[in-house]
C-alpha cells in the first residue's frame, strides 16, 4: 500500500503511524517521508495518552487520514485527529464517528490485495496492475547484526523455524517443531535456529526440551535456542543468510513473503498458506502435521 500511494503520488509526503516494534522496518524504506511512534504501552497509555498522541497528529495539520483498521483505539484516534479527509473501513468501530469516508472491507480477500483496494477506493486510482510484492528494506547494520550472530554461533546457513505465534490456537506443537528440526537437520545438515522475540524464548525452550529427550547428541547440539537475540530487521537480514523457514503465523512467516524462501509453513492460520487449519480436531491436526512433514 505505502508503495502503490507513492507511485501514484510520488510528491505527496507520507508519515506513517506505527508502534515502537515495527520503527526499524520501515526507516529505511524510500517511500516513507516521516514515521510517528504510537506506544500505547507506556507514552500513549490510556485515554490522556491518545489524546496526547491526537494533538501531536493535529499539530502536523495533515491533509489526508488513510486507516485500514477495524479497532475502536484507532477510529477514536482518527476522529480526535481532526484531519479534514478520513477514511476507513465502514465496519470498524466507531466509524460513523471516527470516518468522513466509510469503505466496505471484502473479508473474503487476502491483506495485501484488501489494502491495495483501499487504497483504490479511498483515492480513486487504479491499483490492478500494483505489484503485489512485499519488501522490506534493511541497512547494513541489520546485515551485520545477523552476521555476527551467525559468526558466534559457528554456523552457515541455517534452517529457522519459528515455533511461536501471539495466538496459542496458531501455533503448532513444540513436538511437532522438535521432531521437524530432527528431519531437517538429517536431510539438509544444516543447524536450525529457533528464531523469536524475547517472549518466544520460553517456547523455544519447550522445542529443545523435546528434542533433548527424542534425540542423540548430534541433534541437540545444532539446535540454537536465539529468541530476542535480533532486532525486526537482523531477523530479516538473518533469512537473507539461511536455507529455509517454517513458521506459524508470525513475524518470520511474513518476512517470508518479502523473500521468497524456498519452503515455508503457516500452521494455524486464517490466511492463505500451507498448513492451514482453524479449528481442528485433533485427527485433522494430526493429519495436517504429517503432511507438512512429509512435504518438506
Amino acid at each position: 500500500m505505502i508503495a502503490a500511494f507513492k507511485h501514484f503520488f510520488p510528491d505527496a509526503s507520507l508519515t506513517v503511524l506505527v508502534k515502537p516494534e515495527a520503527v526499524a522496518l520501515l526507516s529505511e524504506n524510500p517511500a516513507v517521508d516521516e514515521v510517528l511512534v504510537i506506544d500505547k504501552k507506556r507514552n500513549h497509555r490510556g485515554p490522556a495518552g491518545m489524546l496526547r498522541m491526537a494533538r501531536e497528529i493535529r499539530s502536523r495539520h495533515f491533509d489526508i487520514l488513510l486507516s485500514p483498521h477495524q479497532s475502536h483505539r484507532t477510529s477514536l484516534l482518527a476522529m480526535f485527529s481532526r484531519i479534514p479527509e478520513r477514511y476507513g473501513y465502514g465496519s470498524a468501530g466507531f466509524a460513523r464517528l471516527a470516518y468522513t469516508h466509510r469503505l466496505r472491507r471484502n473479508t473474503q480477500r487476502i491483506e495485501i490485495d484488501r489494502l491495495l483496494d483501499f487504497l483504490a477506493d479511498a483515492l480513486r486510482v487504479n491499483t490492478a496492475e500494483c505489484p503485489r510484492d512485499l519488501k522490506i528494506f534493511v541497512n547494513d547494520s541489520a546485515r551485520q547484526e545477523a552476521r555476527q550472530l551467525l559468526r558466534d554461533l559457528d554456523v552457515r546457513r541455517p534452517i529457522l523455524l519459528g515455533p511461536s505465534s501471539v495466538w496459542p490456537t496458531k501455533r503448532w506443537t513444540a513436538w511437532g517443531f522438535a521432531r521437524l528440526a530432527n528431519d531437517l537437520i538429517r536431510r539438509y545438515r544444516s543447524p536450525v535456529l529457533l528464531v523469536g522475540a524475547p517472549g518466544d524464548r520460553e517456547i523455544n525452550d519447550r522445542v529443545q526440551r523435546w528434542v533433548r529427550l527424542l534425540y542423540p547428541p548430534y541433534i541437540q547440539e545444532r539446535v540454537f535456542n536465539v529468541a530476542g537475540q535480533t532486532s525486526l530487521p537482523g531477523l530479516y537480514a538473518l533469512m537473507e543468510q539461511s536455507l529455509l523457514l517454517v513458521s506459524n503465523d508470525s513475524a518470520p512467516v511474513q518476512f517470508r513473503l518479502c523473500r521468497r524462501f524456498a519452503a515455508g509453513f503457516d500452521f494455524w492460520s486464517d490466511g492463505p498458506f500451507p498448513g492451514l487449519c482453524s479449528g481442528c480436531s485433533a485427527d485433522r491436526r494430526s493429519r495436517v502435521e504429517r503432511s507438512a512433514l512429509s512435504s518438506l
